[in-house]
């Protein structure tokens, strides 16, 4: 991608109606009955109940404000079980706008590297930045995580064209296809017209 430097094939990508449909299909596709999906708290109201329609199971791992809302692979390490499947990763924060440091990235995605744990990653919010803070993408931050890790974004919070309904998932191949799938049933495509703005809100 041109803003995070992450680099994928056509195959990689699926374009959906919203942000809110990648986290759906994203749980759906990689989640079975029971499987555990950290989720650092407090979070976006959609996340667990994109879990919880998958059959998942979300486990809370609180980052409250004497950490600047930012949970630590300590906390992660904690709450990981044996039916750890995914951890749900956000950054900048939705909703405290919290920022994990380039290192506290790499750090957590070597950890779920090392525990075999999927990570879905929002990074919806890449450009709502202030100071000197720097958005990372995990999926970059840690090149190991290639073939464990799904990226979601869309064009609704940088281009505020929350209305126009175009999101987009980026992973292995065969996780896309999978989404691909359902999608083909649940939705179909995304409208043709929302997709040629968005592709002029980027390029402009």
């Amino acid at each position: 991608m041109r803003d995070s430097g992450l680099r994928v094939e056509p195959s990689q990508v699926l374009v959906t109606n919203g942000g809110k449909q990648a986290v759906y299909q994203s749980f759906a596709t990689l989640l079975d009955p029971g499987d555990e999906v950290l989720l650092p708290t407090p979070y976006w109201t959609t996340y667990p109940e994109a879990i919880a329609l998958a059959g998942g199971v979300s486990v809370e791992v609180l980052a409250d404000e004497t950490q600047h809302y930012l949970v630590s692979v300590d906390q992660l390490e904690a709450a990981r079980t044996e039916r750890t499947k995914a951890l749900l990763f956000c950054s900048p924060s939705n909703p405290t706008g919290s920022v994990y440091s380039p290192e506290q990235v790499a750090e957590i995605g070597r950890w779920a590297v090392e525990h075999g744990i999927w990570v879905v990653t929002d990074e919806i919010y890449e450009h709502l930045t202030y100071g000197d803070a720097v958005a990372r993408s995990i999926a970059v931050a840690t090149p190991e995580l290639a073939d464990t890790c799904v990226v979601l974004n869309g064009v609704a919070k940088t281009y505020a064209m929350t209305g126009w309904r175009v999101g987009w998932m980026l992973g292995p191949a065969d996780v896309i296809k999978a989404a691909t799938n359902l999608q083909s049933h649940l939705t179909s495509n995304v409208c043709n017209i929302a997709q040629r703005a968005a592709v002029a809100a980027r390029v402009g």
